[in-house]
């Protein structure tokens, strides 16, 4: 199958052959080439072929050095490409549906903007799973501390991505209170606040819990966003493992 990421324009470039010359034979045309008198007026006999050859060595050697960046930039192309095929779990066959797609001449084009589309894809979809595992394990009686979330959802990604919700002070003290930092003093203001919610459940769990569910609604927006653009810009559907992404 025609390579996907190969340079357009070889034969036109001529492979970016250099020019080779004779030195004898260019010197002979230059002597030929020296100036005559005739009736006292100058006459070049013929030009001097020697600096048109230079100057097309010098267009065939800026032929190879553009024919070289444009295969720089597929080979990086193809790496980014394969790098969101890993994290999203790419099947074969639709590895093989991507490449014969975009192998056409009516989506060629198009394959930088794809790409780029599932490279948002790769970094949105890990991150509302990581926003449901959590949200299962907490529901499920699993304490998850700050050091999990933070570990799991990078805030200055989500921030990026619009999807950023203020951490509540519950979950800041929780964050203090496992490094050693809170004094006695906090601890026991805490306790008091903790005592008028009239509750047995922890408040760092409750505020927890519901920061989640804010994170994993703003995900969710987004996400069909980027599903909705990538339908209309490439005519491509949103997956994860092979499969339509978020599933019905």
């Amino acid at each position: 199958k025609e390579d996907l990421f190969r340079s357009d324009g070889e034969a036109a470039s001529g492979g970016g052959e250099e020019w080779q010359f004779d030195d004898d034979a260019s010197d002979r045309d230059e002597a030929e080439g020296e100036e005559k008198k005739e009736g006292g007026v100058s006459i070049r006999t013929k030009p001097q072929p020697r600096a048109n050859m230079l100057k097309k060595s010098k267009r065939s050697s800026l032929r190879s050095e553009e024919k070289g960046q444009v295969m720089k930039g597929a080979q990086l192309l193809q790496k980014r490409l394969e790098r969101c095929w890993t994290v999203l779990q790419f099947p074969m066959i639709k590895k093989l549906q991507f490449l014969e797609k975009y192998a056409h001449r009516d989506f060629s084009m198009k394959l930088p903007a794809a790409v780029r589309l599932w490279e948002l894809a790769s970094i949105a979809i890990p991150l509302r799973e990581s926003c449901l595992s959590l949200v299962k394990d907490m529901e499920e009686g699993i304490r998850v501390s700050p050091v999990d979330v933070r570990t799991n959802l990078k805030g200055e990604i989500l921030v990026e991505m619009e999807c950023g919700v203020e951490l509540p002070s519950s979950f800041l003290f929780e964050e203090r209170l496992d490094n050693g930092e809170v004094t006695s003093e906090e601890l026991l203001e805490y306790a008091t606040v903790f005592d008028k919610r009239g509750t047995d459940e922890d408040g760092y769990l409750i505020d927890c819990k519901a920061w989640l569910k804010d994170v994993l609604n703003k995900l969710d927006g987004h996400i069909s966003n980027l599903s909705r653009k990538m339908k209309h810009d490439v005519d491509e559907d949103l997956c994860f493992k092979g499969i339509l992404y978020p599933p019905a």
